[in-house]
């Protein structure tokens, strides 16, 4: 407890983000690595408390910490999923830590678990949340951290991914490598088989959401949406300039359907021109709302983010726009999804800004308006629309 609340009230005292800063991402792995050298010494002691235990997984109370963001949490529902139902037919409970914005995504899927929000912005918080449980299962791929207060709560079994350049595995009682080649969903797949669990690319049923009132009034017909803004640290590089979005809603704004402007920020109204088939939703709605926007809408248009794994859970047809992300990495498990990759793509690794950073931002050359506007149009025209 004392090592809790020290190192809490340490990294309090930087008030840095852990989502968005690059001074408590070098923290946590640079800082955070030594400390997981220094408490390597107090582990066998905990082995050794432990060592009465049976080694099963018939546990009474289980804890799964899913810190990442809105597509990481749909791609790692399919396992969230076969674990409650594995432990749930044994009546054990099955808790999940998760931010306040994903929250409702777990609900969406899965209406039975218990869920702890956590600010994973706040130390205090992970550390007045992460608690003991009879088994830990640490999602995140990269954070020192939560491998840190999950060793600190002296829980009966600890099991996490192994990561490059991280150390946190060495506190974990069991650990599945985090490989950086492949779908990241290959990486869950291989942790259910630690727990016999056969996964496939597809995802759960998720519930449908109808329009709410006040969103029904404003659009009344049929409409596609269109998500020019991604989330987290290195949102800029997956996002192309308002120039080109200007000249995509210019362009599909002639087509007899109405246009919804979604995200998580405002998209400036100067870049569109006043018209009744296009409303400005952007920065406007809450995560259900948009939910509820996108799997009503006829099509979704989007940069590689959430919004393109809510659309193919809900098997609506969608154009993702790739670079300098893969969808070889991050692509979605649907049918009904199109890719527009750059050519210049990378598999890149964005969860917290940790893994590899790349200089440049989304290359504008070889992905155009004309591009984009194209294969809309085509996907569109294909639908009946």
């Amino acid at each position: 407890m004392i090592f809790k609340v020290f190192f809490s009230f340490i990294i309090f005292l930087l008030k840095t983000n852990m989502r968005t800063t690059n001074k408590l991402q070098i923290l946590d792995k640079y800082f955070g690595n030594l400390l997981i050298i220094i408490f390597l010494f107090f582990k066998p002691i905990i082995t050794y408390l432990k060592s009465n235990l049976k080694n099963d997984f018939s546990r009474k109370k289980i804890l799964i910490i899913q810190p990442t963001a809105i597509g990481d949490t749909i791609i790692s529902s399919l396992l969230i999923n076969k674990l409650f139902e594995k432990y749930n037919r044994k009546k054990i409970d099955v808790y999940v830590c998760v931010s306040k914005n994903n929250a409702p995504i777990i609900k969406l899927f899965n209406k039975n678990i218990k869920i702890k929000i956590i600010n994973f912005s706040s130390l205090l918080s992970i550390s007045q949340n992460i608690s003991k449980h009879d088994l830990i299962i640490d999602l995140s791929p990269w954070s020192n951290i939560t491998s840190l207060f999950s060793f600190l709560t002296f829980s009966k079994k600890i099991i996490g991914f192994r990561s490059k350049g991280y150390l946190r595995h060495l506190l974990f009682d069991q650990s599945v490598e985090f490989k950086l080649s492949g779908h990241v969903f290959n990486n869950y797949q291989d942790m259910g088989s630690l727990f016999c669990l056969n996964i496939k690319p597809q995802y759960p049923v998720f519930k449908k959401l109808s329009l709410p009132y006040k969103l029904h009034k404003l659009i009344n017909q049929n409409y596609i949406c269109i998500n020019p803004y991604a989330g987290g640290s290195q949102a800029k590089q997956k996002e192309l300039s308002n120039f080109i979005w200007k000249d995509v809603v210019s362009n599909l704004k002639k087509k007899n359907i109405k246009i919804v402007i979604i995200g998580n920020k405002k998209f400036p109204d100067e870049f569109l021109q006043k018209s009744d088939s296009v409303l400005n939703l952007s920065g406007l709605t809450s995560l259900l709302e948009v939910v509820a926007l996108i799997c009503n809408a006829k099509f979704i248009l989007t940069v590689d983010t959430g919004v393109a794994h809510i659309a193919s859970v809900y098997k609506i047809f969608n154009l993702v726009i790739y670079g300098p992300t893969s969808p070889k990495r991050w692509g979605t498990f649907s049918d009904t999804s199109f890719h527009l990759c750059s050519k210049q793509l990378h598999h890149g690794y964005m969860i917290y800004g940790n893994e590899t950073k790349y200089k440049d931002s989304f290359n504008d050359i070889d992905i155009t308006s004309k591009s984009i506007i194209g294969l809309a149009e085509k996907i569109l025209k294909e639908r009946g629309l």
